[in-house]
């Protein structure tokens, strides 16, 4: 597995290894990109430039001399163009007045006449600025004597190679300048290449250069002279000196990448990112956040550090690097990398972490440096890229931060607490009011703008919700549909229950069926009126009324049958009411006399008659009492109780006691009811009259008697018979006739009841079981009247075409009670209104009855008040930010808390470089040397891949957290070095942009000069693809906030993101201040042959600049071009016209952080402006033909360069091209980027792609139509739904005075308020980057339109008169805005405070305290102490002491009792109490030395207030010793073992360094080693 790494890193870095003669520093030949110096000497350039740290300008030579140059014009790239032709003659001539006092050398003589030397020295400097932008590395040398070399003895090619090569920068104040040439003061070189070359294939050593200061350059040639004596042909040309691009930096990343560059344990195939990349992949565990996680669920404020606005996408990436991922960002453009890998940093820095970041774009550097800067972070940086590697700056900043006074920093406890407090309850109302409804799938807010957009409801009737309670959204969308069938069928047949077959069952009605029910209805009518004479008859027999209805006829005929049971009643009280008044009375009566009877009938043969009127009570008494017992013969009252009942009986009395009990009982229950059958006898002959004959009644006639007599008289009462009825039998009738009658009309009753049944079932009103149903308000024919009746026979005769439509109506009303809907049935059945309001008032009692479900469930709906919700919102959004404000300065006080102060090992090396005047150490030795005190003082390194590999010592710093920004450029051989310096890795880019290309070899001279063409940008693998080849977890970021109209990035978001991108809408639609332009140049050709520019292009490209700089200085601009040639064919007429008209100068050196540039689209990805120009250069030539080949464009990739180039502008995009879309030619190329850039063209010109503004969407909710029916009503036009990809505004009003503009934006607190990830995207920053676009946002609340629509209307309508004042304003001022989305924010200051700080120079360690002991001896001797008394005094100096040497314990107890010489006696007693007390556990014992037994940390004590005695080191346990270096170690980071030695004594109390203790003390140091927690490297002792 290994060997396989290693294997495979090796063939990755000879990538990076040439030693070949295409190597410029080896094979130095004449090129483009560089100025032969003559007539000067190197020694006295050196001493110039460096030692005296002057600046020189350049001399060209005269006029006459220019044939001498013809070989060397033939070079220049615009040989062909004339431009050249248009500058001064002398580059001496270029500033007005007297030439400067320059000393010889104050200038460079050149071989150049001035227009070429000119235009030379400007290709350069545009060059050597775009190397340190894109490269992050300055390789612009002055190469200081050449060594003329062959490959061998029989070899007559000369070889070139530079021997010093001399660092600097080329600058001009402005357009008319000279230029001028500077020592960088960065480190001087020898020929690193050259170096290698020499030693590995001639064996010869070049001497290296080490200290600037004292280098004498002449003996440095003189001696490399010296040593290739024995190459006969070789030689050293001192004073050969060229100004050129010069780059080792691949040959240091080779050296870097070497197995055994490093350490053990710090190997390249022992990384584990590393073999994740080059073997089998991450096994990382899987993320574990989705991208649609609520953040606010899984992110508390207390551990949050993020100081710059992060959105969701944003935080999820944050998250996924603090939990330790390592991890793939893709950051399409503008969609906020910089600020996220800002609060990455920071979070990193709150976590103690080391951070690496790196990236070979020093915009990408620069900005993330800013954003730190501004919230007082950027301290913690320190800058190791581009042209910021100057030794001076560095120590300077150093220093700097190391006086930094101490932040000063609030408490943030209770403003968190608020903030959770307000994040969740506005959390709590967004949930409330968009989650669904129990299982409806209904939210309230859909709920509120449904019920809203129903209207006036307050008459309709009301259903039953309870039913629909239940209901999911798909069984309410069947309902509904059900209903919405059944209010179309009203329409048709209008009020169910008013059709005269109302109450059919029917929901079919064959055509046969009509004859035969039509027939059936005739018979019927027939025989009703045959029932009513009958029934007439049988009336007037009784003397009674006719009867109306079927229930007269029947209770008439009941009557008759009651006649017809009637008993004898004559002699009888008939016509009384008593019979059914006093029933019981009678029934109690009868019942008693019946009683009487049948005790007189059973006893009255054993009984005399006087004997019914005798009281046995007290004889029953006797007989009970003595009865039962033997000797009752003996007893008196017994003998007397029988002699008694003896005299009243006929009979000898019985033998049993219970027999004689009985006829006592008899008699006694004879009394008892003769005294009530008196009470009631008076009314039984009443009422019976002569039917009474006493006690010997016939008691069953007289019960028949009062049972029909008391029920007739019941029935009349309750009209179940007629009054009359008693009347007509009390005339004793004949009820022979009344029989006969009777029976016709029964039968004549009994044949109609068939044909109504028969109708009832014909008609359907009858259910199917054949029961009537009574649950339906259906007509009865046997409630009706007879006559009625006959009159509804011959009504359903005539509408029985109205029995069909109710048929069909009961068929949808059977589907819509098997879906539950028989509330709606009801309402359907009766209400005049359902055919036209039935459908909305379902709906209004759906809606309805969600909504008051919602309200009663939730809390944050019942609570909701608009204004208190606002003033949460703004205190939320307050304290929000104010978080960032308060992290910044946790963060400020954690670095300071952590910066070194202890002046030993490293940090006195940093001080010491500091304090020196000149002859600072290389940087690269200086972070060697003190690397880790300078990472303690910068705990954030931003480097590029190249300063890595030339400032950072393989293995000697780690870092815990590697970046890489713009990730997709970078070449993974170049990425390994920055990763195996980390522990964790996080690169950022977006694979849709620009992969890395060999696009800057040919600058260096690395690629043929034959190559140099649009064909060296051959795409490679990045370290993104790698990272993302072998699974490394990805995030994507979303957000896009840079282009401020959607025109500038919807061809990129369309084309290569899926329109995946979260796109804000701009408030202008066709406003032409902002946007895309095309600029079609039909009259300029390309010179397609030659100089494969545009010419004209290029004037009409640097005329637009000269606009924008005269017009609108306060904007930041850029141009790209296709290609280098169109660069530079721009660059060279914007000179032209910069000198014509040197007005606008100071725009080109304004905009200190968004400098205007010129580039060609392989280094433009990283950069941003307000206004990006660009020329596509290619097009139609003079005779009208146009190639299908674009450069660059044509390549495989092509169209991620594409994305670039069309994405870097905020607010203005302008195309400049001599051909349109339409002439691109498809099917003559099948390029993926040619199609894109047809694509882009076509949008430029005309705006193909869908237009990113109104979307002619529907809207999200009821809701939003009921506000903008609102609107419209009040005559404002609006539009739903504005906007593009990702992000809609629910409404826009469209301003009528300005067509494409919106005057306000609407947002209500639907789906898309739901559907942000996080409390802040939600309430603050979605609202605050359309406002930076220029929005205008009013806030809807559903729940408090819902509860006062005509309050909140008036709000809006003043926010929309609001808005119009402030677009009149805007118009007024007639200015492009100038906001940028991209800004890095409000500047930060830490307040901080000197602070005394007495320790700044040492590590505080705490006084040795010794203890004080109180002996008590009580009259004896100190050894006659027992055992137990001197373990209990030695464990007390233990436990203050420990760890403590044995004789100092033995000491303390001696001194105690004033002892001050221990003899043996005393020292064998302390012994046995030591070794008790150690028995006991009460302490343990290590060496010589004791410890309390719970003791784990050592603390190191200081000694230096003890008595001499005491200071003795070996009185000092070994393990205080060790701690003690460690603390020396740790803080010196690294340290010279003597010095550790002498400070780690000085901790202890020692000020002296003996023989002895440092002998012991290196004894420590030695074993610390061989333990592994000490390495010792180059004579300094380091923590393993």
């Amino acid at each position: 597995m290994v060997t396989d790494v290693v294997t495979k890193l090796n063939a990755s870095r000879r990538e990076l290894l040439d030693l070949g003669l295409r190597n410029p520093l080896l094979n130095y030949r004449a090129r483009v990109n560089k100025i032969d110096i003559i007539d000067n000497h190197s020694v006295d350039l050196y001493r110039f430039l460096v030692m005296e740290n002057k600046s020189t300008t350049f001399l060209a030579v005269p006029e006459h001399e220019k044939k001498e140059n013809e070989e060397v014009l033939s070079l220049l790239p615009d040989a062909d163009t004339g431009l050249h032709t248009q500058f001064p003659k002398s580059d001496s001539q270029v500033i007005e007045g007297t030439q400067d006092n320059l000393s010889t050398y104050g200038r460079l003589q050149t071989k150049l006449v001035s227009e070429h030397l000119h235009t030379k020295l400007l290709g350069i400097l545009n060059n050597a600025e775009t190397y340190i932008e894109e490269q992050g590395v300055n390789i612009l040398y002055l190469a200081l004597g050449f060594l003329h070399w062959h490959e061998s003895d029989n070899s007559d090619q000369v070889r070139l190679a530079p021997l010093i090569l001399l660092p600097v920068s080329l600058s001009r104040e402005n357009a008319r300048a000279r230029f001028r040439l500077n020592y960088t003061e960065e480190e001087i070189t020898a020929n690193l290449s050259l170096v290698e070359k020499l030693k590995n294939e001639f064996a010869i050593k070049i001497p290296e250069i080490t200290d600037t200061d004292s280098f004498d350059v002449a003996e440095y040639h003189k001696e490399i002279a010296s040593r290739i004596k024995a190459q006969s042909k070789w030689k050293v040309e001192p004073d050969e000196i060229v100004l050129g691009f010069f780059s080792f930096g691949k040959f240091l990343m080779y050296k870097d990448l070497g197995e055994d560059q490093w350490l053990d344990g710090k190997k390249p195939s022992e990384h584990q990112i590393l073999r994740a990349l080059l073997e089998d992949g991450f096994k990382d565990p899987p993320i574990a956040l989705p991208d649609d996680t609520f953040i606010d669920e899984c992110l508390s404020p207390h551990d949050n550090l993020q100081v710059v606005d992060a959105d969701s996408t944003q935080v999820l990436a944050i998250l996924d690097v603090k939990a330790g991922h390592n991890l793939v960002i893709q950051g399409p453009p503008g969609t906020g990398k910089s600020q996220t890998i800002t609060n990455i940093i920071a979070e990193s820095i709150g976590s103690g972490k080391k951070v690496l970041f790196v990236s070979e774009k020093m915009a990408a550097l620069d900005v993330v440096k800013r954003r730190l800067d501004n919230i007082g972070l950027g301290d913690a940086v320190l800058e190791l890229h581009s042209h910021k590697t100057n030794k001076r700056a560095v120590l300077k900043e150093l220093e700097r931060t190391l006086d930094l006074g101490k932040p000063a920093v609030k408490t943030a406890m209770d403003d968190i607490a608020t903030f959770v407090s307000l994040r969740d309850r506005l959390n709590a109302y967004c949930v409330a009011v968009n989650t669904t409804i129990l299982d409806s799938g209904v939210t309230p807010y859909k709920a509120l703008g449904a019920y809203i957009n129903l209207g006036d409801i307050t008459s309709f009737p009301q259903m039953d919700f309870s039913v629909m309670s239940s209901w999911t959204q798909t069984r309410y969308r069947e309902s509904r549909l059900a209903v919405e069938e059944l209010q179309h069928r009203l329409e048709q047949i209008g009020v169910p229950s008013k059709n005269p077959f109302w109450g059919t069952q029917r929901t079919v009605l064959l055509p046969s069926d009509e004859t035969k029910i039509i027939n059936l209805l005739k018979q019927t009518e027939t025989s009703v009126g045959l029932l009513q004479d009958h029934a007439n008859a049988l009336a007037a027999i009784l003397q009674l009324g006719t009867p109306q209805t079927y229930t007269e006829v029947t209770g008439l005929c009941q009557a008759v049958f009651h006649i017809m049971d009637v008993p004898d009643f004559i002699g009888v009280q008939v016509n009384s009411s008593d019979w059914h008044l006093r029933y019981e009375d009678l029934k109690r009566l009868i019942a008693i006399g019946n009683t009487l009877s049948t005790l007189h009938q059973r006893f009255d043969g054993y009984l005399k008659p006087e004997a019914w009127e005798q009281n046995l009570e007290v004889v029953r008494q006797y007989y009970l009492t003595y009865g039962d017992r033997w000797w009752r013969f003996l007893s008196g009252k017994y003998r007397l109780a029988n002699k008694h009942l003896a005299r009243i009986c006929k009979q000898p009395l019985p033998k049993e006691i219970m027999g004689c009990v009985e006829i006592i009982d008899a008699v006694q229950e004879a009394r008892k009811q003769s005294r009530l059958y008196e009470q009631h006898e008076p009314i039984g002959k009443l009422l019976f009259r002569t039917r009474w004959k006493g006690l010997s009644s016939n008691w069953a006639e007289l019960s028949r008697l009062l049972e029909w007599l008391a029920s007739t008289h019941r029935d009349i009462k309750n009209n179940r018979l007629p009054t009359s009825l008693i009347e007509y039998l009390s005339r004793a009738p004949d009820l022979k006739a009344l029989r006969s009658q009777y029976e016709v009309v029964k039968q004549d009753l009994s044949h109609q009841l068939e044909l109504i049944e028969k109708v009832a079932m014909e008609l359907g009103f009858h259910n199917t079981d054949g029961k009537t149903n009574e649950n339906r308000n259906e007509i009865a024919l046997l409630e009706l009247p007879i006559a009625k009746q006959q009159e509804q026979l011959q009504i359903w005769c005539v509408r029985f075409n109205d029995l069909q439509a109710l048929a069909s109506y009961n068929l949808l009303a059977k589907q819509l009670q098997g879906l539950g809907l028989s509330t709606v049935l009801e309402v359907a059945e009766a209400w005049d209104d359902a055919a036209k309001s039935l459908l909305r008032a379902f709906d209004a009692t759906w809606f309805g009855g969600l909504i008051d479900t919602a309200f009663k469930e939730r809390e944050p709906l019942q609570q909701f008040e608009r204004t208190s919700h606002e003033y949460a919102i703004n205190k939320f959004r307050e304290l929000d930010k104010l978080l960032f404000t308060h992290n910044r300065a946790r963060l400020a006080l954690q670095h300071w808390d952590h910066l070194p102060r202890y002046e030993q090992g490293e940090l006195r090396i940093v001080k010491r470089e500091i304090n020196k005047k000149r002859g600072h150490l290389p940087i690269r030795q200086l972070l060697d040397k003190a690397g880790h005190a300078i990472q303690a003082v910068k705990p954030v390194f931003m480097m590029g891949p190249l300063s890595i590999a030339n400032f950072l010592k393989p293995g000697h710093l780690d870092f815990d957290l590697v970046i890489f920004d713009e990730a997709s450029q970078v070449k993974p051989v170049d990425a390994l070095g920055a990763i195996l310096r980390g522990k964790q890795a996080v690169v950022v880019g977006d694979s849709k942009q620009l992969p890395p290309t060999n696009f800057f070899d040919s600058l260096v001279g690395e690629i043929a000069e034959d190559e140099q063409n649009e064909s060296v940008t051959v795409d490679l693998e990045s370290i993104l693809g790698l990272f993302a080849a072998q699974n490394a977890p990805e995030r994507m970021l979303r957000w896009h906030y840079r282009s401020r109209h959607e025109s500038l990035i919807a061809v990129s978001n369309y084309e290569f993101y899926d329109n995946k991108l979260v796109v804000f809408p701009s408030p202008i639609s066709s406003e032409t201040s902002l946007g895309l332009r095309f600029n079609h140049l039909p009259n300029t050709y390309y010179d397609r042959g030659k100089t494969r520019t545009n010419p004209e292009e290029a004037k009409a490209l640097a005329a637009a600049v000269i606009r924008y700089a005269k017009k609108h200085p306060e904007l930041t601009l850029g141009v790209v071009a296709f290609s280098t040639a169109q660069r530079d064919a721009i660059m060279f007429q914007l000179e032209l016209m910069r000198r014509r008209d040197s007005s606008c100068e100071e725009f080109f050196s304004g905009h200190q952080y968004e400098p205007f540039f010129i580039k060609n689209l392989e280094n433009v990805q990283g950069d941003e402006r307000d206004v990006i120009l660009i020329s596509v250069g290619y097009g139609k030539t003079v005779e009208g033909y146009m190639s299908m080949s674009f450069g660059p464009l044509n390549q495989e990739g092509g169209e991620r360069r594409l994305n670039v180039l069309i994405t870097r502008a905020r607010q203005i995009c302008e195309v400049f091209a001599n051909f349109t879309s339409a002439d691109i030619d498809l099917h003559r190329t099948n390029a993926r980027g040619i199609v894109a850039l047809k694509n882009f063209l076509s949008y430029a010109q005309n705006r193909i792609l869908e237009m990113p503004f109104s979307t002619h969407r529907d809207t999200d909710s009821p809701f939003e139509d009921a506000v903008i029916k609102e609107l419209h009503g009040l005559g404002y036009m609006s539009e739903p739904q504005v906007g593009c990809a990702g992000f809609r505004i629910d409404i826009g009003v469209i301003d009528p005075a300005k067509s494409g503009r919106y005057l306000l934006g609407i947002e209500c607190d639907g789906a898309s308020y739901h559907s942000a990830r996080s409390a802040r995207d939600r309430d603050r920053l979605r609202q605050e980057v359309l406002e930076n676009l220029g929005w205008r946002i009013h806030r809807i609340w559903s729940t408090a339109w819902f509860r006062d629509s005509k309050k909140e209307l008036v709000r809006l309508v003043e926010a929309i008169e609001q808005a119009k004042i402030h677009w009149k304003l805007v118009d007024d001022k007639q200015s492009i805005s100038t906001k940028s989305n991209s800004s890095t924010g409000v500047t930060t200051v830490i307040d901080r405070h000197d602070v005394d700080n007495p320790t700044l120079n040492q590590i505080t360690v705490r006084p040795y305290v010794t203890a004080k002991l109180r002996i008590k001896l009580f009259g004896r001797e100190l050894h006659e102490l027992g055992s137990a008394d001197v373990a209990a005094y030695v464990q007390e100096v233990v436990a203050v002491e420990s760890p403590v040497h044995i004789d100092d314990v033995i000491n303390r107890i001696a001194e105690a009792v004033g002892i001050k010489r221990v003899g043996s006696r005393i020292q064998l007693a302390l012994n046995r109490g030591i070794e008790k007390a150690i028995r006991s556990d009460a302490i343990r014992k290590n060496g010589d030395f004791l410890w309390r037994p719970d003791a784990s940390e050592i603390v190191v004590r200081d000694r230096s207030s003890l008595d001499a005695a005491s200071r003795n080191l070996q009185l000092v346990a070994p393990q205080e010793i060790r701690a003690a270096l460690k603390q020396v170690v740790n803080s010196a980071f690294s340290i010279r073992k003597d010095d550790a030695l002498s400070a780690s004594l000085e901790l202890l109390g020692f000020q002296r360094v003996t023989a002895t203790a440092r002998e012991l003390i290196s004894r420590v140091v030695e074993e610390s080693i061989q333990q592994g927690e000490f390495i010792e490297l180059n004579g300094l002792l380091k923590l393993a």
